[in-house]
């Protein structure tokens, strides 16, 4: 095994690894049902998101936003939460065109999570 091939398993490792805990921070961020305490989150973990990680954190903001009170989609309308929304659809547009030849199971579950 060359040490690029090697190099390259090792961050599919890595990332193996890492997508189950950011799931499991977006969720337990969620279930706090803090706006911001998600939002922080999301923001934090977002460059190292896949597929599922980016749709779990839309529906589980779409979820609180439309179970809280009133006030939260007006709170969504800052700037802020406009560039947190931009940047989340547009990494599930990446991840979706990264994901062009893959089993289109994990797609399928992703884009159920979000429809």
């Amino acid at each position: 095994m060359s040490v690029a091939s090697g190099n390259a398993k090792s961050r599919r490792v890595a990332k193996r690894l890492t997508c189950p805990f950011i799931n499991t921070r977006i969720i337990n961020a969620a279930d706090s049902w803090e706006l911001d305490l998600l939002i922080d989150v999301i923001v934090h973990f977002l460059p190292e998101m896949n597929l599922v990680n980016v749709t779990t954190a839309l529906h589980r903001l779409a979820k609180m936003v439309s179970d809280y009170s009133p006030s939260v989609p007006s709170t969504l309308l800052q700037k802020r939460h406009c560039i947190l929304l931009s940047d989340l659809l547009s990494a599930i547009l990446t991840a979706l065109l990264k994901s062009e030849g893959r089993s289109s199971t994990t797609v399928t579950r992703a884009l159920s999570t979000i429809l």
